[in-house]
């Protein structure tokens, strides 16, 4: 009986130890391993490269469109034997970055004993001179 692992053994322990890091709060490029621990090839395929491609470029949504959960596919390879895994990586929208040159006064007279409300949303004028 011989103890030499098959290709498809070599495969498993590379996928076994196939670790990512944190997948769920991306925000920077993420490192793609291209060599399994036991040898095996690695490659990898984005489902959607405009958010992260399959060299682990990462690419934020901009600030107001939503974060993106991506799946993307190693495909783990030695000898003979190919198997796949997919990791779902959560790549976050850019963070806000209005910045705030002046913030517009609220003027709100009440009567006492009466029913009032705040507004839900103030004026401000951005740095770069919008007004929001």
């Amino acid at each position: 009986m011989s103890n030499k692992r098959s290709d498809l053994e070599i495969v498993q322990g590379d996928i076994e130890a196939l670790h990512l890091g944190n997948l769920k709060t991306v925000e920077f490029d993420i490192h793609l391993p291209t060599e399994g621990k036991n040898g095996s090839k690695i490659t990898w395929m984005s489902k959607d490269d405009r958010w992260i491609d399959g060299s682990g470029k990462v690419h934020q949504p901009e600030y107001g469109k939503g974060d993106r959960v991506v799946p993307i596919t190693a495909t783990i390879q030695y000898g003979e034997a190919s198997l796949q895994k997919i990791f779902e990586v959560k790549i976050l929208e850019e963070k806000n970055k209005i910045q705030v040159e002046k913030v517009f006064p609220i003027v709100k007279e009440q009567e006492v004993n009466k029913e009032f409300h705040l507004p839900s949303a103030v004026s401000i004028r951005t740095v770069s001179g919008d007004v929001l």
